[in-house]
């Protein structure tokens, strides 16, 4: 905690793990946010989950958008699950086809991304996706 106190950004995130693990989120995103202020990648993601499970889906784009703009592979899926959920069917295209191509290739991704191109109209697409997920 003393490293954490006197702003080390890798112990304000770890913190924030432990008090997102014992269920106290108001403290786990007080010391996500201090080790985010200085682009620490894990707590920007691990502060977009935070609010993803609180329902704040606005605030969980905020932070996962920040780190999927410095590549962070499951920041841009989730935020390419948000956006899909949301109906913004060209943005969760985007950010879920940037999470594979950054090594995020989860059976899941490739799921989503087929499930996002079969609701355009896209069966070619959708099946070679839907197909690679299923082979996995």
């Amino acid at each position: 905690t003393k490293a954490a106190e006197q702003g080390e950004a890798e112990s304000q995130s770890n913190l924030g793990v432990l008090y997102e693990q014992e269920g106290n989120h108001n403290e786990a995103k007080k010391w996500y946010t201090k080790a985010a202020e200085q682009n620490h990648l894990v707590a920007i993601f691990n502060l977009g989950s935070v609010y993803k499970s609180e329902g704040d889906k606005a605030e969980a784009k905020k932070w996962y958008t920040k780190a999927a703009e410095q590549g962070d592979d499951r920041s841009q899926f989730n935020l390419g699950l948000l956006y899909y959920e949301e109906g913004n069917r060209e943005q969760a295209k985007r950010w879920l086809s940037m999470a594979l191509d950054n090594d995020h290739a989860s059976m899941e991704a490739q799921y989503n991304l087929g499930l996002t191109y079969y609701a355009d109209k896209d069966r070619e697409q959708s099946r070679k996706w839907i197909t690679r997920a299923a082979e996995r």
